[in-house]
């Protein structure tokens, strides 16, 4: 089971130890302070209402499930990449039972931030393997010492659609699969011309040469029947400063490659139906500029 285990520390978590010195000329006041920093934001709204992760012995790098501060909701599509990042104030040994169908498995974790890998694209075994789920809703229990949380984990089996992955507002990834149908568009805009008449008329050829064409691609992606905590995640992608397009297959080994930075386009998306309807989220992605021909 460790080979499912990442360590994201170093990416996620810091300690400094940061030394203070007040003086008044002649004598020193010297008092050293570590602080414990995390790459990860919370909003005044959340603050509020008491849904914050401060202060948690255990907690995952994801949003909460709405009105609760121990409860996450995540959906797992099968054969893609996907992990969960769990932060661990002291490393140790968790053990998560999954009350869906009562079987349970002791996992160690050596580290304070931990991404446990469900499946990383890079070897043949699941976590599965090891704490088998069934399709549908897993609800799984992470019992920590004296510290306990839950995961409702959605597993949608194997199918075909668009996955993106992304920085959610923790330090934790976040994974979708968006709809196989898409809409794919491309803009072209001139990078303008030089001057190029310099023969008498009758050897002209070309008044001007163009200077190249700036070429980008945008793909549309659609998610049906997106409900309240599945919106609490992808709302998150809008304001991401990293999302990466898969550009792998399904059920297949991946590598580095297999992730293509993008930035997201919309400019005004709606994250919350009052009326207590599923949404239908539409997202606009820019894919990197194309190579052209340039003089």
């Amino acid at each position: 089971s460790d080979s499912h285990i990442y360590d994201n520390t170093a990416n996620t978590y810091i300690t400094p130890l940061i030394t203070y010195t007040i003086t008044d000329g002649v004598t020193d006041d010297v008092e050293t302070i570590t602080y414990k920093w995390l790459n990860s934001v919370e909003q005044l709204e959340q603050n509020k209402v008491g849904v914050i992760t401060g202060g948690n012995d255990v907690y995952i790098l994801s949003p909460f499930q709405q009105a609760t501060a121990n409860t996450y909701d995540v959906t797992y599509f099968e054969g893609y990449p996907f992990d969960i990042s769990i932060y661990l104030r002291t490393p140790g040994t968790i053990t998560i039972l999954n009350q869906t169908n009562a079987l349970s498995y002791d996992f160690t974790l050596p580290n304070t931030i931990n991404r446990l890998f469900f499946s990383d694209g890079r070897i043949t075994i699941t976590l599965a393997d090891y704490l088998p789920l069934v399709d549908g809703v897993n609800r799984l229990k992470i019992t920590s010492g004296s510290d306990i949380i839950y995961i409702n984990v959605t597993k949608v089996p194997t199918t075909e659609g668009n996955y993106l992955k992304w920085i959610n507002q923790y330090g934790g990834w976040s994974y979708w699969l968006f709809n196989c149908i898409h809409k794919r568009a491309r803009k072209t805009k001139s990078l303008g011309s030089v001057f190029n008449d310099f023969d008498n008329v009758a050897s002209t050829t070309s008044y001007d040469k163009s200077l190249g064409i700036k070429s980008n691609d945008t793909i549309t992606l659609i998610a049906d029947d997106v409900d309240n905590n599945d919106q609490t995640v992808l709302n998150q992608l809008l304001e991401s400063p990293k999302v990466y397009y898969f550009t792998g297959t399904r059920l297949m080994q991946i590598n580095d490659v297999s992730w293509l930075s993008v930035d997201v386009k919309n400019a005004t998306t709606n994250i919350i139906n009052y009326k207590g309807n599923k949404l239908k989220y539409k997202l606009n992605i820019e894919l990197p500029e194309r190579y052209t021909m340039k003089l």
